[in-house]
């Protein structure tokens, strides 16, 4: 690397190459959450851990979900999902698709 002016910093373009925002903060979004919560109530999950009224998530019938699961309350995308068959574990999964994310930080 060639010394430039007293220091071993690459060179610089001399356009701006696209850069539309130059001094905004680097932040990140989370755009999928799944966890397991194990050895908790529904009512639980959906008050305490989610904090959402239980008032607003739809307590479905056990409708058919992903992977063995099935959704056992449901508010937009944010879904509580329930293992069955031979699962090993007993609770419940927690998971929110990017628009649940979204949804979800209003809550936060």
């Amino acid at each position: 690397m060639e010394e430039r002016s007293g220091s071993f910093l690459p060179e610089l373009p001399y356009t701006n190459r696209g850069v539309i925002r130059q001094k905004e903060e680097l932040s990140a979004l989370i755009d999928w959450c799944q966890v397991t919560i194990k050895e908790v109530p529904l009512e639980a999950v959906i008050e305490d851990v989610l904090r959402i009224p239980l008032e607003l998530m739809t307590v479905t019938g056990y409708e058919k979900g992903i992977a063995g699961h099935e959704v056992v309350a449901i508010f937009d995308n944010i879904k509580v999902l329930k293992p069955t068959g031979n699962a090993q574990y007993q609770g419940f999964q927690i998971l929110m698709s990017g628009k649940g994310c979204r949804n979800y930080e209003n809550f936060l």
